[in-house]
């Protein structure tokens, strides 16, 4: 996500993030004890969206973007919704 803000420059501030993610439910993905990336997920009627899944580049291929999924169904299943999808801009 880094590279893709460098290059389409989006005006992103701390007050426009909390605006557009205060309603979603935001979980910080942790591995050993450090924060490794962001989760978010938003649920509407019958369906979790996967909003937001980043994961720091140096702590990536170590199957914590995996388990994110995995605890998203997870929740999805507990909600008693019968679809997690993916959302992206």
């Amino acid at each position: 996500m880094h590279q893709y803000y460098q290059q389409f420059a989006p005006a992103w501030d701390v007050a426009k993030v909390f605006e557009v993610t205060k309603n979603l439910k935001n979980y910080d993905l942790l591995f050993q004890g450090e924060v490794a990336g962001i989760m978010r997920l938003q649920f509407e009627a019958d369906c979790c969206y996967l909003r937001d899944l980043q994961v720091t580049p140096t702590l990536q291929n170590k199957g914590i973007g995996n388990a994110a999924i995995h605890e998203a169904k997870r929740q999805a299943l507990d909600a008693k919704m019968n679809t997690v999808q993916l959302r992206v801009f």
